[in-house]
């Protein structure tokens, strides 16, 4: 019952708001989805035949991703995630933006059996288009990708 509720309350968008400003509010509500660790919400903003291609420009199959992702939620004792547009190039129908993402992982080290933080930080590539259920991701694309491992 939760979920169909906090989905509800994340989709709202103010009705004045344009291309830039529907898209920030899609990216923040992913962001809150992220720190809940709900894989569906992180993944609600993507339209059909959604294209993930890493910084190689080699396409990354829906599948392997989610995969990946929702291993690392699962032994993330917390997660936070800000994004930011540095750069916005669209209209009323369709929009490009570059983005930075910093995300951090609380873990535990398995051996040491501490606490840490892994902070990712990625820069990508965002083509959006407005479809009748709004603004969705068309394909992503991973310009760059770091990670720094610190402790608590």
């Amino acid at each position: 019952m939760l979920k169909p509720l906090l989905l509800a309350t994340l989709t709202l968008t103010p009705c004045w708001a344009g291309p830039r400003e529907e898209i920030a509010q899609a990216y923040l509500r992913s962001n809150k989805a992220m720190a809940l660790k709900f894989v569906d919400g992180v993944q609600s903003l993507r339209g059909r035949n959604f294209v993930l291609q890493d910084p190689e420009n080699v396409k990354v199959s829906e599948a392997i991703e989610r995969s990946r992702l929702e291993m690392i939620l699962a032994r993330s004792l917390k997660v936070e995630e800000t994004s930011k547009i540095t750069k916005f190039e669209g209209n009323a129908y369709s929009a490009r933006c570059l983005v930075h993402y910093v995300t951090q992982f609380t873990m535990v080290d398995e051996i040491k059996k501490k606490p840490y933080e892994l902070i990712l930080n990625t820069d990508c590539e965002d083509d959006w288009v407005k479809q009748d259920d709004g603004w969705k991701i068309r394909q992503t694309r991973v310009v760059d990708q770091s990670a720094k491992r610190s402790g608590l």
